[in-house]
């Protein structure tokens, strides 16, 4: 059995488990020698990014990332295909296959480094109960444990505070560490930091590119980076590129960065 082959009969696996039956659609399949997923004409791949501590300027994990391409290889905004769809019944399925989609490719290229996949908040509205099953059931599958995995909440103000909490206990009794993808500081933002108190926290993309840069924001981004680190010991930010940037991200008080 070649590499495809052995490809091809874990997709078939994992599409059972997402109740998959025919994957003309939807579903995870074989492509050039890895797996992708189909999600309507949304053509699905995960790519990861090095997370470096500052202080040590050490890898400390790898983060996954959707790249979404629609018709005509077109790029799309992963936040585009969860803010049109609606059903309940497919915004589970659509989260669910992006995260065995990223949990698959992770477990097949890397050993033992701890990563982070994205919860989407809407995800959590929809599911009633049984949340974190379907995660503890792929990591099962791979040999994974628990604690490798931070499951990063997003658009945490698509759920609804008592769904929210149900499910961040859930994920937590199951040994799922929970962080916190900001959409923009603000105060429903400060709420559920003071709520649940993630074990990571990450600023929203492209923040450092004016917080870093505009010299009348870093005051306020130092203040920022202060309040978030009262509920968490680990504070996360993207887009950081150069060691300018990282200067001025580590003096503030950031612990790790991606690139």
């Amino acid at each position: 059995m070649n590499n495809e082959q052995a490809l091809g009969k874990i997709c078939q696996k994992l599409n059972l488990l997402l109740g998959i039956q025919s994957v003309d659609l939807y579903g995870l399949k074989v492509e050039n020698d890895k797996i992708v997923a189909q999600f309507g004409e949304w053509h699905l791949e995960s790519r990861f990014f090095p997370v470096i501590e500052l202080k040590s300027l050490k890898q400390k994990a790898v983060e996954a990332r959707l790249i979404i391409k629609g018709p005509h290889q077109r790029l799309i905004d992963e936040q585009i295909i969860f803010a049109v769809e609606s059903n309940p019944k497919r915004i589970i399925l659509l989260d669910r296959m992006i995260r065995a989609l990223h949990t698959s490719n992770f477990a097949i290229q890397y050993e033992a480094d701890p990563f982070s996949l994205d919860l989407q908040g809407k995800h959590m509205e929809s599911l009633d109960e049984l949340h974190g099953v379907f995660q503890h059931q792929l990591m099962d599958y791979w040999s994974l444990p628990a604690e490798l995995l931070t499951l990063k909440i997003v658009h945490h103000n698509a759920c609804s505070p008592e769904r929210l909490q149900k499910a961040i206990d859930n994920y937590r009794q199951r040994g799922y560490r929970l962080g916190l993808k900001l959409d923009k500081p603000g105060v429903t933002d400060c709420l559920h930091m003071w709520t649940f108190g993630p074990d990571q926290i990450q600023l929203p993309d492209r923040f450092s590119s004016r917080m870093l840069v505009e010299e009348p924001l870093k005051k306020g981004f130092r203040a920022l980076v202060q309040a978030c680190h009262e509920v968490t010991n680990t504070l996360t930010l993207a887009d950081v590129h150069n060691e300018v940037q990282r200067k001025i991200a580590f003096d503030a008080g950031v612990d790790w960065v991606m690139s």
